[in-house]
């Protein structure tokens, strides 16, 4: 999923922290929620703002953290182990 394509950092918007485009609602907030053991209802019902695809795309985001997929500044890229390419 091309999560990105939900997310948007402007600094004139929550200091330049990564929201959903068009809102206020940053990616941290939801990730945090869906940590927290908040369904995606739950989150549905208390963000109106946000659609299915948002929760999917911060879901997308946590993977890869997770296996590492996002670029850091200033290091190369790990490269992908065989079998864990999902």
């Amino acid at each position: 999923m091309d999560y990105m394509a939900h997310l948007s950092s402007d600094p004139e918007v929550m200091r330049g922290e990564c929201v959903f485009r068009g809102t206020r609602i940053t990616l941290r907030t939801i990730v945090a929620s869906l940590a927290d053991g908040s369904t995606h209802g739950e989150i549905l019902h208390n963000y109106p703002a946000l659609k299915q695809p948002d929760i999917d795309a911060a879901l997308a985001f946590a993977v890869d953290c997770a296996l590492e997929r996002i670029p850091l500044a200033g290091l190369p890229p790990r490269p992908v182990l065989p079998g864990f390419d999902a």
